[in-house]
This record gives C-alpha cells, structure tokens and sequence, in this order.
C-alpha cells in the first residue's frame, strides 16, 4: 500500500497546525525518518516520513539505540528549529517541510529518499546520491524536483481538453501518471464521468471531459471528506479519504481525520515501542522484585538455621547436663574462694572431663562460655543450669513465631513477579498514544469567560483565516491586539448581550498571545470591532495576506495587562484570562512575560500547582507530563507570578 498524491494533499492540509512547531527529536530507522515535534496546544507528535507513506502517528515507535551518521547531522543542524511551513511540491509525492534554518524534502516515490538544503535548496546533506539524465542528487547542488507534465492543483477545463486532445493513452492510465492521481482514484473518477475506463483519452467529446472536469475537482478540493480504512480478513488493506465504488460492499472503519486512516494502516508494518511493562523501567522493578525475593530467602533459611541452632543448644545442655552443671558449681566456687579473675584457670586444672572445653569466662554478666561437640553455649553462672537451656528454647520459639510472616512475605513477593512476568505475556505489545475527542473549538485557541461566553481564536494565519470566515456570526465581537502577530479572537454572543467582563477577558487572552508576550511587554492596546467592519477587501493596489484582514469603521481601543491564570479543572490543565478561571476555581497560578525558558518554567508550574491541589488531585497532577503545561505558555518563555 502506497499513498498517492491525493492523498499527500488531503494530509497536507491536515497537518498544517504542525506549523510553529519546534523540532524536538529526529529518528533514523532503514529508509523511514522520525521527527518529534512539539506543538503548543498539541503536545508532542510524531511525524513519520518513509517510502509510500507520510503521517503523524499516535503510537510509540520503536527507534535503534545508536543513531545512524545521517541522523546524527540532521539532529545537529535541526534539533530545536521552528517550523515555518509544511508543503506539497506541486502535485506530487514529494513533501517539504521548511524551517527557520534549513528545508528538508521528503520524496516517497519508488525507493524514497530524505534531502536538506539550505534556504536557497542547495544541498547540504541527503540519504542517498542520484544521477539522472535530467536532474542529480548530490551534495552542494541546487535540488530539483522531477519534472512532471502538469500540476493537477492548476488544471483548468480547458487545459484537460488540450492533454486528452494529444495524449494516445487509455483515460485511466493517463489520468494515474500524467495527472499523478494513481490507478485506485483515476478509476473512480472516470466512473463518476460514466467514462468507459478501457476508453481513449483524445475520443472523448467536450461534454465528456466537462464531467470528468468536475470528478477531478471533486477530489482535489472535497467539501468534506469521509476518510476510512477497509479491512479484508483482519487485515487493513485499503483506504480513503471520500468513499469510492471499489469499497461499496468492502467492510469499512471510519475515522475522524484522513491521517487517522494512514496512521493505522501503516503502522502495522512498523516497529513498535513494547508497552512499560517491557520496557527498561519495568525492566528494573522485576530485577527489583528479584533482589528482594532473593534476600527474603535468605533470611528465611539463616531464621530456619538459627531455630534449629537454639534448640539444639538446649537440647545439648540436658544432654549433658552434669557436666555442665559440675563446671558450674566448680567456677561459682572458685569465685567465691579466690576471685572471678582466677575462677576460669582453677575451673581448667581442676575438670576431669574434657568433651567440655571452658572457651572464655564473661566476668560482668557471670556467663561461662562453653564448647560442647563444637556448639558453642552460654552458661549462666549464678543460675540453674535449666535457666540457660529455657533461654535457647525460648529463642528458638520466638524465631519460629517469625516464620509465617516471612513466608507470607515470600509468597507475595513471589506473586507480584508472576504478574508482571503474566502482564508481560498477555498485554498488547503495540501502544498507542491516549486519544481523547475534542469538540470543535478545541481545535483552536479557546476559553470561556466569566459570563460563560465561549471566546475562541487563531493560532496561525491558517486558523485566524478559519475563526473569522467559518465561526464569525452577526452579533459577535471580534478582538485584535494593535501589534503584528496577534491573533483574531471571537466572542461567540449566541444572541445574548456580552457583558464588560467578557470583553475584558477576551482583550487580555488576545494581548497574551499576540507577540507582546515574546517582547516582553507588560500591557498593550487591543481594539475590538463587530464582525461586518472585518473584511479582505483591501484598497486598490494593495494586498491582503493570509490570515490578515482589514478593519473598517471605529475600533473600540483598551489596554490589556499579558498575564495568564492556569489550573487544573477534572483532571484536566486549563489556562485562559486571570478573573475567568479565578470563577472556576481559586487553586489557580498565574504566568506572566519573562526570561525563564517554557521547559523549566513549566516544571515549576507543575510544583507550585501542586502545592495547591488537595491529596487525591495531587495524585492526579503527579502522572502529568510537564508538556501539559507548556502547552499554556504563550510563547518560548515567561515567569510566575509570586
């Protein structure tokens, strides 16, 4: 399975709000590239370049532990740049994705190949060399894209007529490598024309081409796709981004986004990260468990030793009993004619019986250490002889008590090594990234104020173009901040008056995120407008560009104060203007503009959070990744407000 150039455009198009992104890690394994990015708002993706296919994947892929040269480059001048745009070239199967220091062109065609060149596309390093007779790969040359006979994103009606006109291919062949659309969707599109597939190109009338005209447009520019995969035995084996006759009576899944489709029909050929349990983590917690069952066996048998011990130097005391107590006798007497210090050598010269060796005399406690057939026992000097032999029994009984408890303790132990090892055995060994569905304003900059308005705005030019065309209604208050780079934001009325609360929410939230926030600044002017003063018409001769409008009429100016509140509401972080969460919530922190850089600060973020949740919220917050709360930083850096 292969993708073809429809199918680049649709997930081109898709992944535009990679743009902004900052590169965090890139992965080399055979022929794919691994590139994880990191996207405010969005967390960290994975986007997946190989040969035939492109996409971001919601699993956990596995990567080789040494990194290859060609990977190690690319880390070296890529790691932490920008993304500045992400592109189709022409129509074809060749992706660049550009960033603020160099451009990297990803050609999925045939075998595949990965280039980076520098700004003005000459090229400073790629994955493999290549020698054509129209255009080389190489180092230090200028990168040149294969030629191709049209681009299908400018093909009018009457151009197709011209190449059907002079071309003596079939309709299907000629619209799968002239037009680049592949054979799955050429077919479809000469169905829905009702144009014979076996058909010659140059016979077709002017009518004829007019239908498959409008076929073509229909896929290059659907007004909603309905993307799905098909499934053939427990295999995925097909997919699209519309439906198509081919798949009528195939069974289908469908997905949410096209990428969705391509991210589980692909990643069955991949290589995956094994869950935690078999990772180096859960590694270590059984080599744990391991160690510790080890010293708990250990213990068992030196306990089951000494019980055995102790009773057998009871035993060994009655068993020789007269013995034992004669020595007794022979040292109390010899204290008390003589002194303890003299006691032990009058014992030695006057013992008769020699199995019973005095080893030393403990003249403070008035113990006799003895030796009996290599046991070495306690005597009590000023006590009966049972009184010494009761002490080894009790011992033993108290050391026996102990038993059960450190079998307990084995047995346990024992257990939790079986499920890990079980957990290892039965636990699906691909793991996918937790997916949650967003609601549709989720998709853009979003909060709601105090007066329970939903306020939403731009992230990019692409979005700000979405927010005021698509979601902009009569009635609604469009925000601005009065500096370049800043956002659109809407107050959605819903009908209903919006209270001076709400506006001054809305003039905050569009302050922090416009690039006052990166300037540092700590108040700015924002103006806001009703939605009929917005528009792309710009005055004759000059030019509106994307993500950009013009304002026409009186702009109602006030100052907006750049800092953000953060909390943390059912489980999930939220930010959004300080007096619109301080209604939800008083366990909130504030950010302000700053020198601390996004990563560090989201850590104390985190800490200082923490300190003002309760227990089981706490426990919640401990599972969070910082990621959470860098999302909620406006721009590279910032501070918190003490």
């Amino acid at each position: 399975m292969e993708l073809s150039s429809p199918d680049i455009k649709i997930l081109v198009d898709e992944l535009q709000y990679l743009i902004g992104g900052k590169i965090q890690k890139i992965y080399h394994e055979k022929r794919d590239m691994h590139i994880n990015i990191y996207v405010t708002g969005h967390g960290t993706k994975t986007l997946v370049f190989g040969p035939g296919k492109f996409f971001v994947t919601s699993y956990s892929l596995k990567h080789r532990d040494t990194p290859t040269s060609f990977c190690m480059f690319m880390r070296k001048r890529l790691k932490s740049s920008r993304i500045v745009s992400l592109e189709q070239h022409g129509f074809e199967r060749i992706i660049v994705l550009r960033t603020d220091l160099y451009n990297i062109v990803f050609e999925i065609f045939s075998t595949g190949n990965i280039i980076v060149t520098d700004k003005e596309d000459k090229i400073i390093s790629l994955l493999e060399t290549h020698r054509w007779k129209d255009r080389t790969l190489r180092r230090n040359e200028t990168y040149v894209a294969p030629p191709s006979v049209v681009n299908a994103k400018d093909l009018t009606e009457p151009v197709l007529y011209s190449l059907l006109g002079k071309t003596d291919k079939k309709i299907v062949p000629f619209l799968a490598r002239e037009i680049s659309f592949g054979g799955k969707y050429a077919e479809e599109i000469a169905g829905i024309g009702k144009i014979d597939k076996d058909r010659l190109s140059k016979d077709l009338s002017k009518a004829e081409v007019k239908l498959l005209f409008k076929s073509i447009v229909r896929f290059l520019n659907p007004k909603k796709i309905t993307p799905y995969f098909v499934v053939e035995d427990g295999k995925k084996v097909d997919l699209s981004y519309l439906k198509l006759e081919r798949h009528k009576d195939s069974e289908k899944v469908k997905t949410k986004t096209f990428d969705e489709a391509v991210d589980e029909c692909f990643i069955a050929g991949m290589e995956l990260e094994l869950e935690k349990s078999e990772s180096s983590v859960d590694k270590k917690r059984i080599s744990s468990l391991e160690k510790r069952l080890d010293i708990q066996r250990g213990s068992m048998k030196h306990l089951e030793q000494l019980i055995e011990e102790n009773r057998k130097k009871g035993d060994m005391i009655y068993e020789n009993f007269q013995k034992l107590d004669d020595l007794r006798k022979l040292i109390e007497i010899s204290a008390q004619s003589s002194s303890w210090s003299k006691a032990k050598a009058i014992a030695e010269s006057n013992m008769k019986d020699r199995t019973v060796i005095l080893e030393s005399l403990d003249v403070k406690d008035k113990i006799a250490k003895v030796s009996v057939d290599g046991y070495k026992i306690n005597i009590l000097i000023e006590e009966t002889l049972s009184k010494s032999a009761e002490i080894y029994y009790k011992k033993s009984k108290t050391q026996k008590a102990k038993l059960p408890g450190l079998k307990l303790a084995i047995e346990n132990t024992l257990k939790s090594i079986d499920r890990k090892d079980s957990e290892k055995k039965t636990r699906q060994v691909i793991t996918k990234k937790e997916s949650i569905e967003k609601k549709w304003y989720e998709k853009f900059r979003n909060f709601e104020s105090s007066e329970g308005f939903l306020c939403i705005g731009g992230k990019d030019a692409t979005s700000n173009e979405i927010v005021v065309k698509k979601h902009t209604e009569k009635g609604d208050i469009v925000f601005h901040a009065d500096i370049p780079g800043s956002p659109f934001m809407v107050i959605k009325a819903q009908g209903k008056g919006v209270g001076d609360a709400t506006i001054e929410e809305a003039a905050q939230f569009t302050a922090v995120h416009s690039k006052a926030w990166k300037a540092n600044a700590g108040v700015i002017d924002v103006y806001w407008v009703k939605p009929e003063q917005v528009t792309k018409e710009a005055p004759s001769g000059e030019y509106v560009q994307k993500g950009a409008f013009m304002i026409y009429g009186k702009k109602n100016v006030m100052r907006a104060e750049l800092k953000i509140a953060v909390c943390m509401i059912d489980g999930i972080i939220v930010s959004g203007p300080v007096s619109a969460i301080k209604k939800k919530t008083n366990k909130f922190i504030i950010v302000h503009p700053g020198y601390t850089r996004a990563k560090d600060l989201a850590k104390l973020m985190k800490t200082e959070m923490f300190r003002k949740l309760n227990k089981s919220e706490q426990d919640i917050l401990r599972k969070m990744t910082i990621d959470k709360f860098q999302a909620c930083i406006p721009s590279d850096k910032g501070d918190l407000e003490r």
